[in-house]
């Protein structure tokens, strides 16, 4: 009787055993389609002109966040807006990175958004900058009555296009101002100009900026100063015997 109770036991366990695998519902999905919505901030830098959209030809997207590994993913540019979607681990902490790569795979912009990916489905947005040429270090030497010499350091940006001099007695300079431009130069390897004409005793602003392929440049520069020498020629006497020798 026992092992009869016992038979019909189990086979009651096994059937409730059985049903409630019936009534659970499907894996819930770990991965996350996300859809990448990425806009050009036009504002994003200084710039004389722009017309660096035309030359980006690749969008590089990086995921990276705890417990997952990196992915990586490519796009291609359409007008100033662009979309990829990519397949991320749901989880917190999520970087999205974009980067504009143009056609001499050199980098132009950049921006990233971390977002918490919880739902099968997500979209998000991120906003790139330009990455203009580096702030240049720039001094002056030399001065005198009527002139100074000017020196920076060689701007390192892959694709340099032109350093250029501003120059003024007014110390807002701006580089849309024809009047603050004193000088382009294109070669990447001069570092030094000399300005001459000057007035004496008179103070000048000068700053020294690079110019990138598409005409973007830094506004992290700051204006310097000078101020030239007085042309009027100064002599002291150690006493009044050499004041007398000199004038006769």
């Amino acid at each position: 009787m026992k092992t009869f109770f016992l038979i019909i036991f189990t086979a009651v366990l096994t059937l409730l055993f059985s049903c409630s695998k019936d009534t659970v519902g499907p894996t819930k999905s770990t991965q996350s389609n996300v859809q990448v919505q990425i806009s050009f901030n036009d504002a994003g830098s200084g710039k004389i002109g722009f017309a660096k959209p035309a030359t980006v030809s690749t969008l590089q997207l990086t995921v990276t966040g705890p417990g997952m590994s990196k992915i990586e993913k490519t796009g291609t540019v359409s007008g100033n807006t662009a979309t990829i979607t990519v397949s991320v681990p749901k989880g917190d902490s999520r970087k999205f990175t974009v980067t504009g790569i143009d056609a001499n795979s050199i980098v132009q912009f950049q921006g990233s958004e971390t977002e918490n990916i919880d739902d099968d489905t997500e979209s998000i947005s991120i906003d790139v900058d330009w990455i203009p040429p580096e702030v240049l270090n720039y001094s002056f030497s030399e001065l005198t009555p009527f002139s100074a010499k000017i020196t920076w350091s060689q701007c390192q940006a892959n694709d340099f296009a032109k350093y250029l001099v501003l120059f003024s007695e007014d110390s807002d300079l701006d580089p849309n101002n024809a009047a603050h431009r004193l000088q382009e130069i294109t070669t990447k390897a001069q570092t030094t100009l000399t300005v001459t004409g000057l007035t004496s005793e008179t103070k000048y602003y000068y700053a020294v900026i690079a110019i990138d392929t598409e005409n973007l440049f830094n506004p992290g520069y700051q204006p310097k100063s000078f101020t030239t020498l007085s042309s009027t020629l100064e002599i002291s006497y150690d006493d009044d015997s050499q004041e007398d020798a000199l004038r006769g």
